[in-house]
């Protein structure tokens, strides 16, 4: 449900949900990579490429935050719409 969020056929939500899953567990491993390296590090202000990579630890997480947001939205909307009428079973909402 991340790439197209109006989609309403069962199979793009149980596909975007598994490549939000996905991209959510990637992000997530690399923000523990990167956070381990350089969130306990102390920089001195002539070290401006381990400030840089200090400040993208955080839109990392940021990142992974979304993601996981996106994913969790994608799982209720599926979970939702499993149950529900379609026109493939004869009993649907016209």
């Amino acid at each position: 449900m991340g790439f197209l969020p109006l989609v309403s056929t069962r199979w793009c939500d149980s596909r975007f949900a598994f490549t939000d899953s996905l991209s959510s567990v990637l992000w997530t491993a690399l923000f523990g990579l990167f956070g381990s390296i350089y969130i306990k590090d102390h920089p001195s202000p002539e070290q401006k490429g381990q400030i840089r990579m200090k400040n993208a630890v955080w839109v990392d997480l940021a990142n992974m935050l979304l993601w996981l947001i996106t994913f969790m939205y994608g799982l209720i909307i599926w979970f939702r719409r499993r149950q529900t009428r379609s026109t493939h079973t004869g009993r649907a909402v016209v």
